[in-house]
């Protein structure tokens, strides 16, 4: 959708495109671009746009094409929706690494924990909400798990551990396919002197057991 006053560029080819407002004619067209390009609205784009030089966009791009830009690219304002998955576990406890690479509980085990590290963030990155995937072989038993979404803090006297949100008591009787989700009260931006991680806790009984895949987080990157 074009919002009213976004700038369209039509591009062409390499070498030539147009630049017209949604609300009147065109009123810019430029053969070759060979300097900087600022644009202040939503870009649209249609074709292939091959720049020499430098853009700052203040909105959202919009592409069908390739975009080559010779320079740099500054865009303010845009946020682009991602899920990372994490599957690097920290084995604690009775938990146990599977040749498949699950963690995997077994049974008649209590509050047994285990924790997957949160990496690969950037500052800036917004977490929106995250899921625990996985199986739960219940065989008419109880069994529960929980997830517990968490940030790690730097201080003079000791690191802090605060909760930024919880997958509580996911709690079945039966075979279960766990795509158990939680979407944070309030949207965590990542700084720098924070880490996260997730900690897991299981409880089985007899003839039951837990396999945790990983953890999905859906965030916001800049």
């Amino acid at each position: 959708m074009v919002m009213p006053n976004a700038l369209i560029v039509v591009a062409e080819s390499t070498k030539a495109f147009s630049v017209e407002r949604t609300d009147a004619a065109p009123y810019l067209a430029v053969d070759t671009v060979n300097d900087e390009l600022e644009i202040t609205g939503d870009l649209t784009l249609t074709g292939d746009l091959a720049l020499t030089g430098d853009l700052a966009l203040t909105g959202d791009l919009t592409q069908t094409g390739d975009v080559t830009i010779t320079g740099d690219l500054a865009v303010s304002g845009h946020k682009q929706s991602q899920t990372m998955l994490f599957n690097s576990f920290n084995m604690l406890a009775n938990w146990v690494n599977a040749i498949d690479g699950t963690a995997r509980l077994p049974a008649s085990e209590t509050t047994q924990k285990f924790t997957i590290p949160i990496s690969g963030l950037k500052v800036g990155d917004e977490l929106v909400a995250f899921r625990i995937v996985g199986q739960i072989e219940s065989a008419g038993g109880a069994v529960t798990l929980d997830a517990d979404l968490r940030k790690v803090t730097k201080a003079a006297a000791d690191v802090t551990d605060a909760s930024v949100g919880a997958i509580t008591q996911v709690s079945v009787a039966a075979d279960t396919a766990v795509d158990a989700a939680k979407t944070l009260a309030a949207v965590t931006t990542v700084a720098a002197d924070f880490q996260y991680y997730v900690l897991v806790t299981g409880t089985t009984a007899g003839s039951t057991d837990i396999a945790v895949i990983g953890i999905e987080v859906d965030l916001n990157r800049k």
